[in-house]
């Protein structure tokens, strides 16, 4: 199997003014990000609004953005689903649009209810299922459960369970996992942009964060200078003066798909509203994004 690594953007999903997906905006998006360098696409997850989506939907974007990556960059499916049935089928039908690799938080429903057996189980059902590499997804916010160390552990004897996600928001769980099993084993990404710095210092070698969508290339040049030339001093100078001032942001409004969108109409590329019931940025919020923006040189 290829070893995946690098800048994976949590791609935002472009609705038409029908609120129905639009596959050509996809194409332009997908374009505008490989051009930008990242390396790897993720489309349909949180911030793809996966919750707002139906099966047929996503798979239309599987389908889509597999098409418009042409090979140039990794597409990874988020195949999250409620029940281990669906969160099969979904995986399988992935794997056969050209999904090089599955992204799989735990059931978000009952999250809180479930137990580690039943955690173990479901992924264990999913990765049987298929052959390309799956990438625990990680973030108690969102599912209520969290992927413990010990569970990720387990898991990892699963010869096709082998990244993970770490969006706990607690940098010490990614040195905790790094600790305890194999690098071999489990490649890790993080998540939250107010940690990035500090899992690339602790060994993570990927990144996943909504900013990334409109914001692709510091992203990437944080990703060169810490991971790939550890150069932690120039990555620091980054990470303050550009990186920070833009995930703040998030906690700021507390809309991640309104900033994404908004910011991405900013820039010149347009991908229609939220869906419902996300909304999009009011006209205090837009000049706060315009006005941060700006200030970090990305119009």
């Amino acid at each position: 199997m290829a070893v995946f690594r690098g800048i994976f953007v949590p791609m935002i999903t472009p609705f038409n003014d029908k609120d129905n997906v639009d596959p050509g905006l996809i194409k332009t998006f997908v374009d505008f990000l490989v051009e930008n360098g990242v390396h790897g696409l993720i489309p349909t997850a949180s911030n793809g609004e996966l919750a707002h989506l139906t099966n047929e939907e996503r798979k239309l974007v599987w389908r889509e953005v597999k098409k418009a990556a042409n090979g140039r960059v990794c597409p990874c499916a988020c195949t999250t689903a409620n029940s281990t049935r669906e969160a099969v089928e979904l995986a399988k039908n992935a794997e056969s649009l050209g999904a090089e690799m599955l992204m799989v938080s735990p059931p978000y429903y009952f999250g809180a209810e479930l137990t580690s057996a039943e955690i173990v189980e479901h992924y264990r059902q999913i990765a049987n299922a298929v052959s390309i590499p799956i990438m625990l997804y990680n973030d108690p916010p969102i599912t209520g459960f969290d992927l413990t160390t010990e569970i990720v552990a387990e898991l990892a004897q699963e010869p096709n369970i082998s990244y993970i996600k770490e969006s706990s928001y607690n940098v010490r769980r990614i040195g905790e996992i790094l600790s305890v099993i194999s690098g071999e084993k489990m490649t890790v990404f993080t998540a939250a942009y107010f940690t990035a710095l500090e899992a690339f210092v602790l060994g993570a070698v990927g990144w996943i964060t909504g900013m990334q969508n409109f914001y692709p290339g510091a992203c990437v040049e944080l990703f060169e200078m810490c991971v790939e030339r550890q150069d932690f001093v120039a990555g620091r100078k980054l990470y303050f003066e550009k990186i920070l001032p833009v995930g703040r942001l998030f906690s700021e409004l507390h809309k991640p798909t309104g900033i994404v969108k908004g910011a991405l109409e900013m820039i010149g590329i347009p991908m229609g509203k939220p869906r419902l019931p996300f909304q999009p940025l009011n006209k205090t919020e837009r000049a706060r994004v315009r006005e941060v923006l700006e200030q970090v040189g990305a119009l």
